[in-house]
Order: C-alpha cells, then structure tokens, then sequence
C-alpha cells in the first residue's frame, strides 16, 4: 500500500499509523511528507508548534516517532527523516497556508490561532481594573504567612495565580479571599462561578468554598465544569468572581473558550499546581502563564509551600526529591528506604514481578474481599489505591482489575467514566458496587444509586496516574512496568495522592530515568503573551 520503505517500516514497528500518514499527506500535497507527519504527531503529544535550528529539533525527531509500546526509532530512519524535514522546511508547501512558519517554529493554523487569541485574552483580564474593588487588608488568622500574601495580593489585580503543591491549602485561600470581598464590598448579589476541568473536581471545590461562606447573605455560588460554564453562553457570563481549579489540566483550547467569556474586570483566580501533569489535549497554558508571571508584575502569582495533607517527613521528602528531579539522592532513597511511610520493592527478574503481584494482590484486592458493610466498604475505598502508568500489558488497569475480579467480596471499586448530571455522578467520582441478589447499587460518598442508571463505570482497584489526579488515599501503590513512558510529573503526581504511605514497584533504573525527563511542550504562548503586556 506503501511506496516508501521507510513509512512501511514504521507503520511495522508501530511508530506510525495510517491516520499520521494521512494527516502529512493532507498538510503537504506537493512533495515530501516528514514535516507534515512530524508537526501533526508532535501536535497530537501535545505540542503547539515545533522548531527547527539547523540540525537541533525540538520535540526530538525520537520523542515524536517513539511511542509507548512502539520499537524505538533507530539512528538510521532518524537521519532519513531529518534530512527529508529539513529540506521541506524550505520548499513551497507552507505557501498553501497549511503550515505557519515564523522564524524557527512551525505550527499548524488552527494551534497558531488558539496561541495568539491566547495570549490576548490573558493579557486582557491581567491588566483590566477589577469591578469589584475592597479596602483594607484585614485577613483571617488561620492563614499561614503564604496564603495571607496571596490573599492580599488578589485583592489587588483582577487576575491571581496560586499554585502550590497538594495539601498547601490553595483552595482555602481562596475561600478566605472570596470571604474578605463577600464581607468588604457592598455589591449584592455577589455573583460567583467555581469551575474545573472535571466533575469531580467541581464538586470538591464547590463543597470547600461554600464551607468558607456559609451563611453569606447575597451570595450566588454557582459550580460548572468548564465545558458546562462555555456552552451555558455564546458570549460573556455574568459572574463578579470566577475560581478556576486544577489548572494545570486545562488544554490551550479550552483555556482559550474559557478566558474569551470572562469581562474585564471580573476578579479571577487560577488554581494549580505546576509540577502535576499537563493536559491530555494540546498545550499547557497554565505553565506558560506562569512563566511570564515570575517575570512580569503585572500578573500576580503566589506560591503555597507548606503542606497540611500529610504530616510524614519521608513523604515530604520523597515528593520534594521528585519534583526536583534528584535521580541521584532518590536513587539512594530507593535502595535503602523499607520503613512505615515509604517501601520500595526492586523488580528486576520474573520471580520478583511475581513477588509484586502478591503484595500488590495482599494491599489491594484481598481487603475487599471479607464481610464488610457499606460503611466499612466506604471507608476502604479511601484507604489504599494501585496507580500505574497505562492500561495495557500484565501490570496495566486492565490485567490487574481482571484479576482482581475473582475476588469474592460482596463489595468492590469503581470509577465513573462519564458525567450524568441528572443523578449529580460525574466522570472522575470514585465508588463502591455492592452486588445483591436484587438491584445492584453503587455508593458514592454524596449518593447511592442503582447500578443499571450509573454512566459507564469501571473497575477501580487500580487507576492509571492521570485518572488519579485530584485524589487522596491512606496508602498508594506505585508500579511502573519495564518500559513505561513516563516523567518525573507523572512520578510525582502518583506520590501525592498518598497521605500516610506509598509502595513504589519496578526497577530502580526505570524510576530514576523518570526522574531525569521531565517532558517539555514546545509552544510560543509564554513569548506572545509577553509581547502583548508590553504593548
């Protein structure tokens, strides 16, 4: 079907499929077909544009042609398609308007269009004037010295980032500042939208903030997803005060239809941690926003630092040697560290894989498996969680909540997979399925209802990473199965999960080469958005 060597061998390998030939073909009619393959994968990992130096790429031609699972690119067709792109680079074809070139970076349109609307709006609602304006910096005395700056930093911009690590308290900050203004300012109704990127999220962030209010005369809370909040309104929504949590998770294009329904001068607080993962979806505005904000004055930015979630010093320890990327000091960590907060199981043979599967069947599944009630099965479901990288292979969700399925208990986990608003579920909630010799229902922590009405559901005894994120448990198994893909976010976002314990299993090896990559997206957001605050 394939003329080219070169796209046979890939597609063999894995590294292709047809839908990225087709997509190269689509971008570049004339001739050659490297660059448009390339841009279009690299978008598709996330990446809003690419740039080419001569011979430096960046993502790297292997990064983009090396997918998890897939046979790594050798040297020889690395070469092949490099010189094949970089003669592209000069030809015609980017005068069909498929591809933008500017300077060293190259981009598809519609990813040009989103960054430079992008940077726009951000640059709008930064330096806009608050309608809301509030003397005085009289703050609460449950904050510690961080969250009383950030406090009284928002009440002076329109436009607030606070980020911190989990267990910092971002939210109840800014439930302490939405508290000062409902106290401070004489508009009534005080109009307030708290939105995240999931349901689960909302629900959490609603039930915070309302606890902070409680009782506020003239206050209209009102809690959406982010999608919700776009589709309620083709044009501007009618809040005062807007709080956006989980930021980190929010893609460049609906970061973009977010930004775009907010006035200026609406009071707006961005939620989030910089060090979890990105999105799923292209781009990550939040990073890119924050890295003008450390140099730029005119968006505030304040960092949380100290953490109520767990009070473990080897947890803290092991969280902060992750997200800093010591693979040298975690290394020693890994091979000596056995004790009450953190274990790690080194799995190099088959016998020890096979060692692993019986802790992990021990800490995970048998709990599940006596006589419990539905309060006790509860309780479980926030006790102990196995996180891991993917889906597939023997220690995938997929293997291990199968076998997981033998268990006899009259009780199990579940995750929601998908929102229904008319039972108040939502894609992200985690719960328990007691089986009945009737109707079998399922227990949410707000809700039961029964299992035949729930959305998808799925087997929860282990999650992938990224389902994880927004979670908390007692104790977190960690696997990484040889040859997973993964970075130092995704090691990091696994720990933090944990209040009280964390299990690592895998090779030592594969956990430090996490460590050392931290991947990149390559995006021209950060520069746009500095252009446009010095206009």
């Amino acid at each position: 079907m394939y003329t080219d060597p070169l796209i046979s061998k890939l597609m063999a390998d894995g590294s292709i499929d047809a839908f990225d030939v087709m997509l190269g073909r689509k971008i570049q009619e004339n001739r050659g077909k490297w660059l448009g393959i390339y841009v279009a994968r690299a978008f598709r990992q996330g990446h809003m544009a690419v740039e080419i130096k001569g011979p430096e790429f960046f993502p790297s031609i292997e990064s983009v042609f090396a997918e998890d699972g897939a046979s790594p690119l050798d040297s020889l067709a690395a070469a092949t398609m490099k010189g094949e792109i970089c003669k592209d680079v000069f030809n015609e074809a980017f005068a069909s308007g498929q591809l933008i070139v500017e300077g060293s970076c190259i981009a598809l349109p519609h990813a040009h269009v989103v960054e430079v609307q992008l940077a726009k709006e951000m640059a709008r609602l930064s330096v806009a004037t608050p309608y809301i304006r509030v003397p005085g910096n009289q703050i609460d005395e449950s904050l510690n010295e961080g969250q009383s700056l950030a406090v009284v930093g928002a009440m002076k911009k329109a436009l607030c980032l606070i980020t911190g690590g989990p267990g910092t308290g971002k939210t109840y900050t800014a439930g302490v500042f939405l508290r000062c203004l409902v106290r401070d300012t004489s508009v009534r109704p005080l109009r307030v939208a708290v939105v995240a990127p999931t349901g689960r999220a909302v629900q959490t962030l609603e039930a915070s903030i309302r606890r902070m209010v409680d009782g506020g005369v003239g206050v209209i809370i009102e809690a959406k997803t982010i999608h919700g909040l776009v589709a309620s309104s083709k044009s501007f929504v009618p809040y005062h005060i807007v709080i956006i949590d989980e930021c980190s998770m929010i893609d460049s294009d609906v970061m973009l239809q977010l930004l775009q329904r907010l006035h200026s001068g609406t009071r707006v607080l961005m939620l989030g941690d910089p060090d979890q993962l990105p999105s799923i979806d292209p781009g990550q505005p939040f990073f890119e926003f924050l890295k003008v904000a450390k140099e730029e004055k005119r968006i505030s930015h304040f960092a949380l630092t100290e953490c109520r979630r767990t009070t473990s010093e080897q947890l803290l320890d092991l969280a902060n040697l992750v997200r800093t990327g010591d693979s040298y000091q975690f290394s020693e960590w890994f091979a000596s560290k056995n004790g009450k907060d953190v274990s790690c199981v080194e799995c190099t043979t088959q016998d020890e894989w096979h060692q692993a599967q019986k802790l992990i069947e021990n800490e995970i599944v048998l709990p599940w498996a006596g006589e419990l009630s539905v309060q006790e099965s509860m309780a479980q479901l926030r006790r102990a969680t196995l996180l891991t990288t993917g889906r597939k292979g023997p220690f995938g969700t997929e293997s291990i909540n199968k076998r997981s399925s033998t268990s006899r208990g009259k009780f199990s986990p579940v995750l929601c997979v998908k929102n229904s608003y008319q039972l108040g579920v939502m894609n992200g909630d985690i719960g328990v399925l007691e089986r009945s010799g009737q109707i079998d229902h399922i227990h949410f922590h707000h809700c039961s209802v029964p299992a035949v009405l729930c959305p998808r559901i799925e087997k929860a005894h282990a999650m992938t990473i990224h389902k994880s994120q927004g979670g908390e448990f007692e104790t977190v198994v960690i696997v990484i199965p040889p040859g997973a893909c993964c970075d130092r976010r995704l090691i990091y976002t696994a720990i933090t999960r944990a209040k009280q314990r964390v299990v690592l299993i895998g090779r030592r090896s594969d956990f430090v080469q996490a460590l050392e990559r931290r991947d990149e997206r390559m995006s021209t957001l950060s520069q746009r958005l500095r252009a446009e605050l010095s206009c």
